[in-house]
């Protein structure tokens, strides 16, 4: 396994960890707002756009857990990453939104997640020099809940003028329905280059 192969598996081994998880709260961090608009709610009909990252609280082995799913730039410019910490050893400085009432997640949470998929996609390098950007990033992560709800999480780049998602930015996109995941090539509507998956059985166990 080279350097690549090792730090896709250990991040998708990390995301990993949300399987069999109840959310209970879910929170949006954006940047610090300048005025009175919410970045996150400017195409809040279709998507969620959230500059900074999404926590997740649910409860853990040794309490309430929380889990910070954001972008960086370890694998490319931009693409999704993971953390089992809160929000705050990620983001120096952040504006947060609860919005564990607002649609889509007030429509089945507290929900265990069932399923969970990392799409990878092409950045076109070729023996990068130095080592970066890497030939894969992860772009897009699916999660399925017990109720067979799913959610889309994207790096892809809302393109404002094509009205269209494409390639990466600094931002997380949520998306709730198969009709704009397959409009924008979204999860399993996409064409990854890799996709890696985890589901639990009827028992709850890992298959």
């Amino acid at each position: 396994m080279n350097r690549d192969e090792q730090e896709q598996n250990e991040l998708e081994q990390a995301i990993f960890q949300l399987l069999g998880k109840e959310i209970r709260q879910v929170k949006y961090i954006e940047s610090p707002p300048l005025d009175d608009l919410i970045g996150w709610a400017q195409n809040k009909e279709k998507f969620h756009g959230v500059q900074q990252g999404i926590q997740l609280t649910y409860p853990g082995l040794s309490g309430i857990q929380e889990s910070f799913l954001h972008w960086n730039g370890t694998f490319f410019q931009y693409g999704l990453s993971f953390g089992e910490k809160p929000w705050q050893d990620f983001v120096v400085n952040g504006a947060v939104w609860d919005v564990t009432t607002q649609k889509p997640w007030s429509k089945f949470l507290p929900s265990i997640i069932t399923g969970v998929s990392v799409y990878w996609q092409s950045t076109g390098a070729v023996d990068p020099p130095l080592g970066w950007p890497r030939p894969l990033y992860p772009r897009d992560l699916e999660l399925t809940f017990a109720n067979q709800f799913k959610l889309y999480f994207s790096a892809a780049h809302y393109d404002a003028e094509k009205s269209c998602l494409d390639f990466a930015a600094h931002n997380v996109i949520v998306a709730w329905t198969d009709g704009f995941a397959e409009e924008n090539k979204l999860g399993n509507f996409s064409e990854a280059a890799k996709v890696s998956s985890r589901m639990l059985d009827s028992a709850g166990r890992i298959g």
